[in-house]
């Protein structure tokens, strides 16, 4: 199968675009897979052959700037080769940090054939022509480096992530943590360090759990925080905010562990924290359960089935 993605090369923080990764993962699939940028994109002859043109969050930021690049696109694809547009982030219409998400989103999905988005806070079947919700996952080689051990580890807990706007909870629970004496280093986009590829992966090994909270919006049909799977990948155990169903994905107490209130989030840390052995098994236990299940290639051989369904399977076959 032919499949055109369509992302820069490298996303706004000046890393490889999650739109780079799939188009690997689609190659490990045995498909044929040409990542184009925004611009290469909107010519036919680029297009041509093309059973699937599968686009990216890059080229949502492009068309604020370039408006009906996707408009463009859509007419200048193959007839019958369906356009899909897979978002990576959070998209609501309460987002109030990044306010210009939502309409944009709502404003394209009219002229795709498929949306999927790994956020499902918002009922967004209710607007694309055919939707999925896929959760984002890990290339097992940003991964691939030797898990320190269990003790010495510099803090108790590390967290990743922003904690302004909607995810004040996050700012609260890292507040009470430290009034209960758990040290908490944390990373992202409200703190004064973000940390990307190898030092993501340091960084975890010098801290002994991972916070990962709940989703700043109601959770619908299974939605959290794609940050479980990044964490999960380093070997440092997680204790996860729960969200029904996230048992299907990490199971409770073995491979993460989940907590519903700040005094169970504690609990768990106080317990991990004291037992070396056991953090160092649920953690080895959530990567390699990572690894097998929740890779950017598992995620993209479930995206074409949901859009090909038995067509995938006889391209598979003949290819």
């Amino acid at each position: 199968m032919k499949i055109v993605c369509v992302t820069n090369a490298l996303d706004a923080h000046h890393n490889k675009a999650n739109g780079v990764r799939v188009c690997e993962a689609l190659r490990s699939l045995g498909h044929e897979a040409i990542r184009l940028d925004h611009f290469q994109a909107i010519k036919r002859e680029r297009l041509a052959g093309a059973d699937l043109i599968l686009a990216f969050g890059t080229l949502l930021s492009a068309e604020r700037k370039t408006s009906g690049l996707f408009d463009t696109i859509r007419k200048a694809k193959p007839s019958g080769a369906p356009f899909a547009f897979w978002y990576f982030d959070l998209v609501h219409p309460k987002m109030l940090n990044s306010p210009w998400k939502y309409p944009a989103l709502i404003k394209i999905v009219p002229m795709l054939d498929w949306l999927i988005t790994t956020d499902h806070s918002h009922p967004w079947e209710n607007h694309a022509k055919r939707y999925l919700h896929l959760f984002q996952g890990v290339d097992p080689a940003d991964f691939d480096f030797p898990v320190a051990p269990p003790e010495p580890r510099q803090w108790d807990v590390i967290f990743t992530g922003g904690f302004d706007g909607v995810f004040a909870e996050r700012l609260k629970a890292i507040r009470y943590l430290r009034a209960k004496g758990i040290s908490v280093a944390d990373f992202g986009r409200s703190s004064k360090h973000r940390i990307f590829g190898k030092d993501f992966f340091d960084a975890h090994q010098r801290a002994r759990i991972v916070f990962v909270p709940k989703p700043p919006m109601p959770a619908r049909n299974g939605y959290w925080s794609n940050r479980v799977f990044l964490a999960a990948a380093t070997g440092t155990p997680c204790a996860v905010g729960y969200t029904e169903n996230i048992e299907r994905f990490y199971e409770p107490e073995r491979e993460a562990v989940f907590f519903n209130t700040l005094e169970s989030l504690a609990q768990k840390i106080f317990w991990l924290k004291a037992d070396p052995i056991e953090r160092e098994r649920i953690g080895s236990a959530g990567r390699a359960r990572t690894m097998l299940d929740h890779t950017y290639a598992k995620r993209a051989a479930s995206l074409l089935e949901a859009i090909f369904g038995g067509e995938n399977e006889k391209a598979k076959a003949g290819a």
